[in-house]
This record gives structure tokens, sequence and C-alpha cells, in this order.
């Protein structure tokens, strides 16, 4: 469905991907990990154009992705600071649904139904920079699933979350893949990861280390982070020396 071949992104001297290639088949739920600064943002702005490449091709369903509307199959989950923070919700889902040319009826529709499945009944009238951590991230759920992509890519959609939340973000994505929604998720808080994704690709440096299927009831995230991501270990017995 998704194809990374081959790409190059340089910010001046510094080279951010380094040939980076890798796939994410229809149906899968995708782990994108690595540290801060490996290329996780690079890459994601990349696939929806927000930053060009210097070479390389990135295809959706065969296609490259700027060509033939084929964005519009695409929805990105952003951190809740990158959203248009001086509408409300309702401004935002209804720019968000006009741009995909839904009609007013469908507009209206969809967004009782989203406001009532994310218990946005009451706040749908607030500007998004008054709503809390939380609350944003819901409101930015609620445009995801208005939008009936056919490929989610979330950056960290769980991160600032209560417990409750987090655990129903997590079965809305379980349930839409059952629909046959394709998921790419980056994420710090691999234990979240851990029983949601078959795929895992571990990117470090600006490049591609690991790209295979996960098994969630046989693999550790962890170790497979650990065995392909060659950091150097905590030296503890500097705390000995701090405790002196």
């Amino acid at each position: 469905m998704l194809e990374i071949k081959n790409v190059n992104k340089k910010y001046g001297s510094v080279a951010a991907l380094k040939n980076i290639s890798f796939s994410i088949k229809e149906n899968e739920i995708c782990g994108f990990i690595g540290d801060n600064g490996a290329g996780k943002t690079t890459t994601i702005k990349s696939i929806f154009g927000e930053t060009s490449i210097q070479s390389g091709e990135i295809l959706f369903k065969g296609k490259n992705i700027f060509d033939e509307y084929v964005l519009q199959d695409l929805f990105f989950f952003p951190d809740s600071n990158n959203i248009p923070l001086d509408l409300t919700i309702d401004e935002y889902l209804n720019y968000t649904l006009l741009l995909r040319s839904f009609d007013k009826k469908e507009i209206a529709n969809t967004k009782e139904k989203v406001y009532k499945l994310l218990e946005l009944e009451k706040h749908h009238k607030k500007k998004l920079r008054h709503l809390s951590a939380g609350l944003k991230k819901r409101a930015i759920m609620a445009c995801c699933l208005s939008m009936k992509a056919k490929l989610i890519i979330l950056d960290e959609p769980t991160a600032n979350l209560d417990i409750e939340t987090k655990n129903d973000f997590i079965k809305i994505l379980q349930y839409v893949n059952q629909l046959g929604v394709t998921i790419m998720i980056t994420s710090h808080l691999i234990d979240e990861l851990q029983p949601l994704i078959n795929k895992l690709v571990i990117i470090k440096e600006g490049e591609i280390v690991y790209e295979n299927k996960f098994d969630n009831g046989r693999e550790k995230i962890i170790d497979i982070y650990n065995n392909n991501v060659n950091r150097n270990k905590i030296d503890l017995k500097i705390i000995n020396e701090i405790y002196k």
C-alpha cells in the first residue's frame, strides 16, 4: 500500500534520511519507532509533502503519492499543537470535510456521530487552543474518523492522555483496522504499541535498521529495539560516585 523507496533528505549538509526504504501492506498496523532525531518526523513530513526530498520515491497503491489526488486517501494525526488552534472543533471539522467535498448534510451527520463517540457534544463550540491536551487529541481523532481515510499516520496519538482515553483510542484504532484501514503509528510508549502492531520498522540516525512483520504474542518490541539500536550503555557505577 505505502512504499518508501530509496528516499534521501538533507537539511543543508546534514543527512536526515539516508536512502531509506520500507513498505506497509494493506491492513497492517505498523509501528514506526526510533529515538528523538532519528528521522521519524522527517519521514512523515516527506510522505505528506511538507518537506521535499532530494531523491527516491513515495508510492501509495503503486502511484506517486502526489499524483491523482492520492493524498485524499491519507490522514495525518499530528501533535496537538500542529492544528489550527484559533478554530473551534466545529470549524476545524467543517474546514477539513469541505476540502474532501462532503456536502452539508453529510458533514452534519458525520459530526453528530463523532461528537457522540468521543464525548465532544459539550465542547464542539470551543476554540481548540482553550481545550485540554486530551480534548485536543479527541478533536483530532474526530477529524480523523470523519475523513474515512484508507491510511492513517499517527504521531504520538496517546501522549498526554489519561488511561481511559488511551484505552478508547487503542480500541478505536483496532476497530477501524478491522474495517480495512491501514495504520502507521509513531510512539515512544512501546508498551502501548506492543498489543496493537503487526509490523515493526525501526529508524536510527536517518537509516532503517529493522523492518519485519511483528508477532505481538511472541515477540517484544523492546528486545528487537535493543538488538538493532546499538546505544552506549549507561554506566550505573557513576551513580556511586555521585552518592559518595
